[in-house]
Formats: C-alpha cells, sequence, structure tokens
C-alpha cells in the first residue's frame, strides 16, 4: 500500500477570481492620465452608471482616479450613445424621433431637450478639434451664400456664407451674417483664407456686387482671378456650392428655419462637420477630409472617431495625414 503524499490545498475560487481581477487591474494601459498627461496608468475598477458600467483608471504618477470619456464623462450616456445621437440629427431626425428611437431600441427616456443640449455640447467640442486641422486643398474655390428663415429678426431672414474647395469639395468656411455687407463678406473670406493657409488662383461666385472688392481686400497680394457664373447650365456654373445649399436645405426645410438667430449656428457648423468628416460624397468616392488628406482612424464610426480624437490631450498637435 503506497504512503499518502501531501496534496497541496485546493484553491479557494473566490481567492482565484479575487487574484485574476487584481491582475487584470495591474495591468499598464495606454490611457492616459486626464490630470498629469502620463500614460503610467493602469485599470482600477468600474464605477456603475445608469447605462452600464464604465472602466476606472488609477494613475501611478499622481495617484489620481479617473474615467475615460471626455466632456461626456460624467454623463448617464456612453461616448458611442452621444456618436449615435449626432449621426441621427444630421440625417435628418428630429430631436422628438431621436428620443422615441432610444425609448423604443434602448429603453431609455431621453427628453427632446436633453437631445438637443447632447447635441450642441458635442458639436462645439468637434468643431474646436478640427479647427486645429490643416486641409491640402486645390487653388480653386466655390463661394456663395444662401438665406435661411429666423423667427426672432425682424427681418425674418438671415444669410449663410460658404466656401468650398471644388477640387476636394471641402468646405473651408461659414460665415452667419444679418446682411450681405461687404464687411461681412471679408469676414468670411478671410476666414477661409486663414483656415485654408494660402489663397486661391480662381474663385467661381455669383453677380453679388460686394464679391470684387472683398476679394480685392483680402486677397491683394495674391490677386485671384474672379469668376461670375454664368447660371446652372452655363459653362462657368457654381453647381457643387449650390449642392451643399441643397444638402443643408434638406435639414432645414423640416424644422421650418430657426427660431434664434443666436442657436442656428451649433446646427450649421455640425452641418459642416457632417459634410466634411462623415458623409461619403458620392462624387469622389470619399469624404472630403479623405481628399483634403485628413485621415481619421479607421472604422466605419466617424462621429465616434471624432468624439475620441477632440477629447484627446494632443488633439491640437494633430496635423494632416497623423490625426490616427
Amino acid at each position: 500500500m503506497e504512503p499518502e503524499r501531501d496534496l497541496p490545498p485546493k484553491p479557494n475560487v473566490s481567492q482565484v477570481l479575487a487574484a485574476e481581477k487584481q491582475a487584470k487591474n495591474q495591468e499598464k494601459t495606454e490611457e492616459k492620465c486626464e490630470y498629469c498627461n502620463s500614460k503610467n496608468t493602469m485599470r482600477y475598477g468600474c464605477r456603475k452608471i445608469k447605462n452600464g458600467v464604465r472602466q476606472t483608471y488609477f494613475c501611478n504618477v499622481c495617484k489620481r482616479k479617473f474615467s475615460v470619456g471626455g466632456c461626456f464623462k460624467r454623463h448617464k450616456l456612453t461616448r458611442e450613445m452621444v456618436a449615435e445621437i449626432c449621426d441621427l440629427y444630421f440625417r435628418n431626425f428630429s430631436l422628438r424621433a431621436i428620443s422615441a428611437h432610444f425609448r423604443d431600441f434602448r429603453d431609455m427616456r431621453i427628453s427632446p431637450v436633453t437631445v438637443l443640449g447632447i447635441i450642441r455640447k458635442a458639436v462645439g467640442k468637434i468643431k474646436s478639434f478640427t479647427d486645429t486641422l490643416v486641409p491640402e486643398v486645390g487653388t480653386v474655390w466655390g463661394i456663395d451664400e444662401t438665406m435661411y428663415l429666423c423667427r426672432d429678426l425682424e427681418s425674418r431672414y438671415a444669410w449663410n456664407y460658404n466656401a468650398i474647395d471644388l477640387d476636394t469639395r471641402f468646405l473651408l468656411s461659414q460665415q452667419f451674417a444679418l446682411t450681405r455687407s461687404e464687411e461681412d463678406t471679408v469676414a468670411f473670406l478671410s476666414k477661409a483664407k486663414h483656415y485654408a493657409g494660402s489663397g486661391p488662383v480662381l474663385i467661381l461666385s455669383d453677380s453679388m456686387n460686394v464679391y470684387p472688392k472683398a476679394i480685392s481686400r483680402v486677397f491683394k497680394f495674391d490677386r485671384p482671378r474672379h469668376v461670375k457664373s454664368n447660371g446652372l447650365e452655363g459653362k462657368s456654373n457654381n453647381n457643387k456650392i449650390e449642392r451643399y445649399h441643397g444638402s443643408l436645405k434638406d435639414r432645414l426645410k423640416p424644422m421650418r428655419g430657426f427660431g434664434r438667430f443666436r442657436t442656428s449656428a451649433f446646427l450649421l457648423h455640425g452641418s459642416g462637420i457632417y459634410y466634411n468628416f462623415v458623409r461619403t460624397h458620392l462624387a469622389i468616392g470619399k469624404t472630403p477630409a479623405e481628399a483634403a488628406k485628413i485621415q481619421l482612424p479607421e472604422g466605419k464610426n466617424k462621429w465616434l472617431a471624432l468624439l475620441e480624437l477632440a477629447d484627446s490631450p494632443v488633439c491640437a498637435d494633430l496635423k494632416p495625414e497623423s490625426a490616427v
């Protein structure tokens, strides 16, 4: 009969699970500390929120805890839900339709007013990031203005100037004004020149009488050639920017214009972000940002990529071809 051997004690299941959890939490991560910008961080458990859990991290340098989520980290919605709300809104869903969508498909009750506040916050955050990018655009620009209803104004209407690079279809500048004066046009063209980094060789516009004076003031050293369009079917037409105005009015039509002039900017800025970075342009087979050599991280959810880049502490240092 063989002598009994001393068998090792059986592991306690709870102890094994606790050890695995501790080892996982102590793994080094690539998340940067939001306080000291250090990469010496580790997972530090999860924080329960209304619609799930959110990962918490610990910084080994400043000894502080933080969670990832950017400007929405203290909100009950995740960053993916914020991206979904933005995408639905700029695909012409109304605020009440978005609220009903989350109620029916996610069993979440979000008021239309909350949806509007989320979109405003997200658009403002993303715009502060996209303004730091420098697109590689061509030398032919199209400029035009369109009128939209604004019910709180005495005149009932306001003007939206837009400038587009005709090679990449990239929207360079937007200007919101109460009139079509020379000073408003100069401010609009100056913004486009600053964003593009240089002036064009040719500018295509309609026959508004303030354009020649404004162009000569802003581009007095570049001296671009100014061509006035001769209708939709003419050889020198401005159809490409008119097509953008058509897309913009498709969004404004169900809204029946704006209620207030000061709140119109966020929607027009958001429409510009959707046009430049999210929506694939059918004529060129890519987004205008991709045509202008601004590459976002690979993936189908471009709103989510923009939110993540806008929340990054190094977003101001991103340059074309290196936005990943």
